[in-house]
């Protein structure tokens, strides 16, 4: 209900506001991941490929020339109930994804602007499962038994491309970008086994690999222009 009350007040702010003044210095935008709003309050699933910030901020002078910052965070646990288990199965994830870069309006109309960037960014992703239940073989002990795996990425890169806005009112606007990305990261896998009377098992399998991709316009944000 908060996120349908935010959005709502968002939209009512920009339709509402007056006529932006293009001689001014200093310009501002804030947009936020349309789709992911959607998918928080539950009308809508995002689909793969989007990109990972839930929202941005862009400063320009004189709307041409700006630096542009990009954040998302996404942290959960989801318990699922397992037929015999007194303890559900836990699963955390926590996906943390950074950028800062430059942002230059190449083209500018009434309706549409268009405009290249190039950014640097971090990026951590990482989604753990930890599952405790007990055995008995008669006529020996009850034994309890912990399984945790843990799968991990963290790393960075840096990215270029183009973006596309669309002005649909004086202050309000939808926006999505081509990035090509290069990214380079380290992949770590643990697993981790506990049982009453028995020694720990532990193994750990760390991997690097980097690569470039290009990510499709699947991603477009609602910005509001101040």
């Amino acid at each position: 209900m908060l996120k349908k009350t935010w959005l709502t007040v968002c939209l009512f702010t920009a339709l509402s506001s007056g006529a932006q003044d293009t001689t001014r210095l200093i310009n501002h935008e804030v947009g936020f991941n349309a789709l992911s709003l959607l998918q928080q309050v539950r009308i809508f699933t995002v689909t793969p490929g989007q990109l990972p910030y839930d929202i941005f901020y862009n400063i320009y002078y004189r709307d041409l020339v700006g630096i542009r910052l990009g954040l998302g965070i996404l942290n959960g646990e989801t318990l699922t109930q397992v037929e015999g288990q007194k303890t559900p199965r836990s699963t955390t994830s926590k996906k943390q994804n950074m950028r800062a870069g430059v942002s230059y309006n190449v083209l500018r109309t009434k309706r549409f602007a268009v405009n290249i960037f190039a950014d640097g960014f971090l990026q951590e992703n990482s989604i753990t499962s930890s599952n405790t239940f007990t055995t008995q073989v008669f006529p020996d002990p009850v034994v309890t038994r912990t399984v945790q795996a843990t799968d991990e990425s963290f790393g960075g890169g840096v990215q270029g491309g183009f973006g596309l806005k669309f002005n649909m009112a004086k202050h309000l606007s939808l926006y999505t970008e081509v990035p090509i990305i290069y990214t380079s990261e380290s992949h770590l896998i643990e697993d981790f086994i506990a049982e009453t009377g028995e020694p720990e098992i532990k193994s750990k399998t760390l991997t690097q690999s980097s690569g470039t991709r290009i990510a499709l316009p699947v991603t477009v944000y609602l910005v509001l222009r101040f």
